[in-house]
């Protein structure tokens, strides 16, 4: 599932258009794979789907084309060892996707996302 992560990625850098049927079939494939994602695939999939938001310099010819991908990325609780492999870039790329995504959930992927960064944290101040 590397390429869809990758796919939301590129898409980002390339600042595409929101193209309705490619973010469905998307958005449905990310939720049949998540649990196959790396930590870094998971990590990407977050910042792309943040960076296709409107407001980030980027407006989708169909207003709810990425919306739709992100309140799908949101409703995903990563697994532990997604969360755990994560590097502290990755941390930080997932809580600022988190923080400018519309609705959803948040709770789910924030609270293990941040007990790790608080480890992080914890191990290099000690």
């Amino acid at each position: 599932p590397a390429h869809l992560s990758m796919t939301l990625w590129a898409l980002a850098k390339l600042k595409a258009p929101g193209d309705p049927e490619l973010t469905r079939r998307l958005s449905c494939a990310l939720e049949r794979n998540f649990d196959r994602l790396t930590a870094q695939g998971v990590v990407n999939c977050f910042w792309a789907v943040a960076k296709l938001q409107p407001g980030e310099g980027h407006r989708p010819t169909g207003e709810s084309a990425w919306g739709m991908a992100a309140a799908s990325l949101v409703e995903q609780t990563p697994a532990e060892q997604q969360v755990a492999e994560m590097t502290p870039e990755g941390l930080c790329n997932v809580l600022w996707a988190c923080a400018v995504l519309p609705g959803g959930n948040r709770a789910k992927v924030v609270e293990p996302v941040l007990g790790r960064t608080r480890e992080k944290v914890m191990e290099l101040s000690a």
